[in-house]
């Protein structure tokens, strides 16, 4: 008996010490940025490399994430995963999960009041047709504040989903120097009526696509 109040006693000593121990497991922090360009606050997730304020000296690429507020927390997990001794896939990056506004104005290169099966929606107004804003925003606002705040490498790549992979895509065939790699999952090839797979056939032939990656997921 004296055994058991002992061990019990033990327990009620170190419980103090288990709860002064806990910390959070934080994998990002929240910031906003005004974007002239959007004319709008624009919120962005930021993770950062284990280490990355021991390593003064070392600098990252950057993964840029759109619809940032679905994918943010799985993309950490997975470049963590990438990332480990067992098998460094991947190389240690700075990770922007870029939160969704209107998506369809944003993502979308035309303005379009088609449907999915090719046919106009009667009455419909057309809608999008703001990718190159977004791209403006993406670029000559969001980048610079990443590039001036945090120590990037000047590697940089862009992930999108749906009307994300759309505008990914787009900016893949037009802007084709603005990131290193792209990866792209199930586009929303389908709207205006696939007008960016047309557009598609002839910038193809015109670009230099050499010091590019792209990743098309289907």
């Amino acid at each position: 008996m004296f055994t058991i109040y002992r061990f019990l006693l033990m327990m009620l000593l170190l419980l103090p010490l288990s709860v002064w121990s806990q910390e959070d497991i934080c994998i990002g922090k929240q910031y906003s940025i005004h974007s002239s360009s959007l004319q709008e606050e624009r919120t962005y997730w930021v993770h950062l490399p284990e280490n990355y304020e021991e390593n003064k000296n070392q600098h990252y690429p950057v993964l840029y994430l759109l619809d940032g507020e679905d994918f943010f927390h799985a993309m950490v997990g997975i470049r963590r995963t990438l990332s480990t001794t067992k098998g460094k896939h991947i190389p240690p990056c700075i990770i922007i999960g870029i939160v969704s506004g209107d998506r369809t104005r944003d993502f979308t290169p035309t303005a379009s009041a088609i449907g999915r099966d090719g046919k106009p929606i009667p009455n419909a107004v057309p809608q999008g047709g703001g990718a190159n804003r977004f791209y403006h925003f993406l670029i000559k606002e969001l980048r610079s504040r990443i590039d001036s705040v945090y120590r990037t490498n000047g590697k940089n790549m862009l992930i999108g989903h749906s009307y994300g992979g759309l505008f990914t895509l787009n900016i893949f065939l037009h802007y084709t120097d603005s990131f290193d790699n792209y990866l792209v999952i199930d586009p929303s090839l389908w709207w205006n009526n696939g007008q960016l797979a047309k557009d598609a056939i002839s910038l193809i032939k015109r670009k230099d696509f050499s010091q590019t990656n792209l990743y098309i997921g289907i």
